[in-house]
């Protein structure tokens, strides 16, 4: 996920440089940042997380952008299956 939300990030920034390295290390700093040292998030650090990164990557606050940069997002990083 995390490297599915760097990608998307570059995107939605017109930002071609992607290098591996700093996509590792963002995940790692992301992760130690948001678990807090935990090995795993529970749903409630999961679900802090997720705003946090919302509220940052959008330039309103107001409950129609957010939804607006989660469903956007939602739908670049993953895919439905329609057989299954």
């Amino acid at each position: 996920m995390s490297r599915k939300l760097y990608l998307v990030g570059k995107l939605q920034d017109d930002d071609d440089d992607i290098e591996t390295r700093d996509m590792f290390e963002t995940a790692e700093e992301d992760w130690d940042d948001d678990s807090g040292g935990a090995a795993t998030l529970n749903l409630e650090a999961f679900k802090r997380c997720w705003f946090q990164l919302v509220d940052l990557n959008t330039v309103h606050i107001s409950s129609e952008s957010y939804v607006e940069w989660s469903h956007e997002t939602i739908d670049r990083i993953t895919y439905i299956d329609e057989q299954s």
